[in-house]
């Protein structure tokens, strides 16, 4: 790790001892119905300082060290997918329930090179313009390499997920950002680019899950399914348990399996 993350690493350490996520609340699980339904609660085995954080169609986990999700939770159902909501409506912004000196800011994205990076989609909160405005919170956001990527391949996937849940009616979707040791960061705010970024799909009625991995980098044409990984790969990359709360040989299953058909 460089010195200078170490240094800013040690910093926050120090400034969240003590630090709860959500102080005498309850589970996100339970506080958050909407959107998690009996779904589990990905769980984080960093200790990392980070904050949950429910919004209208989708939770994440805010980490206060790299000024993006450790991970973002969406149910979407097919209707969600449908409405009048639009983005030129919505304005990128600091988050109102975290300081904004814990978050990224507008500033740190002007003349990076990176794209701001959607984890959950707007494209998939048309049913509403409050759902998809708090997408546009930058604790929802992360940077992303812009053409061939955020506007390439990682947007044929949303696209790939939505059409999923027009055929399958209701998924899951936890999508986030994977770091490895030499990170960049950018701005004043020192915000960490991801080295890669995640997308698992869950179908809860079926029990069935693919996970892909891709690159934070430009492509040109390519073949989706050569960035699939296993679950149990994945969480041994970013210090995350996704399915610590199904039963444990269901858990097993899903982290395993890397080949399930899909249409």
């Amino acid at each position: 790790m460089h010195i200078e993350k170490l240094i800013q690493l040690i910093i926050i350490l120090v400034l969240f001892a003590g630090f709860s996520e959500n102080p005498e609340s309850l589970p996100l699980a339970e506080t958050c119905p909407a959107v998690f339904d009996n779904f589990p609660s990905p769980q984080v085995l960093s200790g990392m300082p980070h904050t949950e954080l429910c919004s209208m169609r989708f939770a994440l986990s805010y980490n206060h060290f790299t000024k993006t999700p450790f991970w973002v939770v969406e149910r979407l159902q097919a209707k969600n997918l449908l409405g009048t909501a639009n983005r030129k409506f919505s304005n990128f912004k600091s988050d109102p329930r975290l300081e904004k000196e814990s978050q990224a800011r507008l500033a740190d994205y002007r003349g990076s090179g990176y794209d701001r990076g959607h984890m959950a989609p707007a494209g998939d909160l048309k049913s509403s313009q409050i759902a998809m405005d708090e997408s546009f919170y930058l604790t929802n956001i992360a940077p992303q390499v812009g053409v061939g990527f955020n506007r390439g391949i990682w947007r044929q996937l949303e696209e790939k997920v939505r059409g999923w849940v027009l055929e399958r009616g209701e998924l899951y979707i936890i999508t986030g950002p994977v770091y490895y040791d030499y990170s960049p960061v950018i701005g004043e705010g020192r915000v960490v680019v991801p080295d890669a970024f995640f997308k698992i799909i869950y179908d809860p009625r079926t029990f069935e899950a693919l996970t892909f991995l891709l690159p934070n980098q430009a492509f040109s044409k390519t073949s989706l399914k050569k960035f699939q990984i296993t679950i149990d790969d994945l969480e041994s990359r970013v210090g995350v348990d996704f399915f610590n709360d199904l039963s444990p040989a269901l858990e097993a299953a899903l982290e395993l399996s890397s080949s399930l058909l899909w249409p």
